[in-house]
């Protein structure tokens, strides 16, 4: 035996299981339901179209771009501030990465065995500030870069 769900206080939809009895039914039912899911649908796009074109008044547009304008302004603001703090702190990184490399080319020279260990890390902390003051410069581009 076959059941469709009952949704919406629709007789095949209200979330009770019911038994189908045959394939051109079931097809029925559910050509029904598409039907009336359908004309909701267009119900509500009328609707909506009908408050847009209420809502089409000179003032409010205005209103609305101004609104917009400063919404804008705030956000490109947020992000230069964005931009800056990240550029800052790639810099220091970049820094902190250097001083991690002196420490290392320091602990490597006192030859306390491990200098082989020491020179690696130091290029790696050195390779790592490369690689910080390179997103440095790229958060920087796009701080200088073009406007539209």
């Amino acid at each position: 035996m076959i059941y469709l769900t009952e949704k919406r206080g629709n007789p095949t939809r209200t979330g009770h299981a019911l038994p189908v009895g045959n394939q051109s039914e079931r097809r029925e039912i559910r050509h029904q339901e598409i039907g009336d899911r359908i004309a909701e649908i267009r119900t509500r796009i009328n609707d909506l179209k009908q408050a847009r074109r209420e809502n089409r008044h000179p003032a409010a547009s205005s209103d609305q771009l101004v609104e917009a304008q400063h919404h804008a302004a705030i956000s490109e603001a947020a992000a230069q501030q964005a931009l800056i703090a990240s550029m800052e702190a790639f810099l220091q990184a970049a820094k902190a990465h250097d001083h991690a490399a002196i420490w290392h080319e320091h602990a490597a020279a006192a030859g306390d065995g491990s200098e082989g260990e020491h020179q690696l890390q130091a290029a790696r902390h050195r390779a790592a500030a490369a690689e910080d003051r390179q997103r440095a410069e790229t958060a920087q581009s796009f701080l200088s870069g073009p406007r539209r």
